[in-house]
């Protein structure tokens, strides 16, 4: 069933205009056939056109989709729990990362709740490409006191140097691009975008001998029919922001599960979603470059990848479980005095509830020269990655 959308404004329609022409100058390019991993890449995240490149009103309530950041100060507090030890752990030289900073509202409350543990970093870096982010980060954060702004650093590509401390990934690996391939007259299609005399549209062709023999590895006895996502940049992008962490960990939150729940036989339509003002469905060619896609995180792939980084596994459990770990009623009792309570109440059951981010997100721990237990993976499910 298509879902009703908002109208695109003028300026959004232009937009999509001159991203869907981007796109038709590289399927040209490609021999009139571009993969979906490459068209997903161009759409999200191409200079100047990519949705995550230009625009800054894609997170909270005015926006696209909503994060939980957004949502009330608890996520962050809990995280600034969980990094406490594991920044003295490590030493007066421990650094923080985020990845893809988003509002920037989740280093905004992380580096107050910090300076309330009296457990600051030497530096809150913030890896971000897009300059419209950016700068709506650096705005946000112009609000902290003086002295935590000058803890804040922007790298425009992964750090360069050895670095100890934490890295967090929020919604970010749900982002990135994935292959697409069906299953129809007996054997793997790769999904890929074309031009007709209609406009761009979704088509197929065998898939290659090495996309197959992925998707085999995952699903040996395949479904007529049947679509799945496989995200091939995911190593080569972990082993780039781990390559340079000498000691520390690294927490990666988002939605999805592990391989075999994601792999399962009543899962055939895969988990790749379009979201448009809070609106989600499934048309990937409908809003070009206005429109969030994304695709259900595979952590036992993220935990593979994270190890072929020469990062250990460390746990893995619900984002509830996470946040109740990490002193959820301390947090909440304190921001009953700062914060209107229905909404407070109201942030909580949609950061907790089963039905949810409670469940439905996850929070992965890898580490490399980190031999502490983490308060937060209490309730470990690694035995759920296979």
């Amino acid at each position: 069933m298509k879902v009703t959308l908002p109208p695109l404004s003028e300026t959004e329609q232009r937009h999509h205009v001159a991203v869907a022409q981007a796109v038709a100058q590289a399927i040209k390019q490609q021999g009139g056939f571009l993969p979906f991993a490459a068209f997903m890449q161009l759409v999200l995240y191409a200079p100047q056109l990519g949705y995550y490149a230009v625009g800054t009103h894609k997170l909270g309530r005015d926006g696209d989709f909503i994060t939980a950041p957004e949502l009330s100060p608890l996520f962050a507090q809990a995280l600034a729990t969980q990094t406490k030890p594991i920044l003295r752990e490590l030493g007066p030289d421990a650094q923080v990362l985020e990845l893809g900073a988003g509002s920037g509202q989740l280093a905004f409350d992380m580096l107050l709740s910090l300076e309330r543990l009296e457990a600051l970093p030497s530096r809150y870096a913030i890896l971000e490409i897009s300059p419209d982010l950016r700068a709506r980060q650096q705005q946000t954060l112009a609000r902290l006191p003086a002295h935590l702004v000058k803890l804040v650093h922007w790298l425009e590509r992964p750090p360069q140097q050895p670095w100890c401390g934490l890295l967090i990934a929020n919604e970010v690996v749900d982002a990135l691009a994935v292959s697409c391939v069906e299953f129809t007259q007996g054997q793997w299609h790769e999904c890929g975008v074309v031009e007709s005399a209609q406009g761009l549209k979704l088509a197929s062709r065998p898939a290659s001998d090495a996309l197959r023999a992925r998707i085999h590895a995952q699903r040996p006895t395949p479904i007529e029919g049947e679509r799945r996502e496989l995200c091939e940049y995911l190593t080569p992008w972990v082993q780039s922001v781990l390559a340079q962490l000498v000691r520390g960990v690294a927490l990666f939150i988002d939605y999805g599960s592990g391989a075999a729940e994601i792999f399962a036989d009543e899962r055939t339509q895969g988990t790749l979603s379009c979201f448009y003002k809070h609106r989600q469905h499934s048309d990937v060619l409908r809003h070009l470059g206005v429109q969030d896609i994304t695709a259900w995180v595979d952590f036992t792939a993220l935990a593979q990848a994270a190890a072929s980084a020469q990062a250990e596994l460390l746990g893995f459990t619900t984002q509830a479980a996470f946040v109740l770990a990490n002193d959820f009623d301390q947090h909440y009792q304190y921001n009953l005095t700062h914060l209107d309570p229905l909404r407070l109440a109201q942030a909580a059951r949609q950061l907790l509830l089963p039905t949810q981010m409670g469940e439905r997100f996850k929070v992965l721990a890898v580490g490399k020269n980190y031999a502490q237990p983490l308060r937060g993976f209490s309730n470990d499910l690694r035995h759920l990655l296979g």
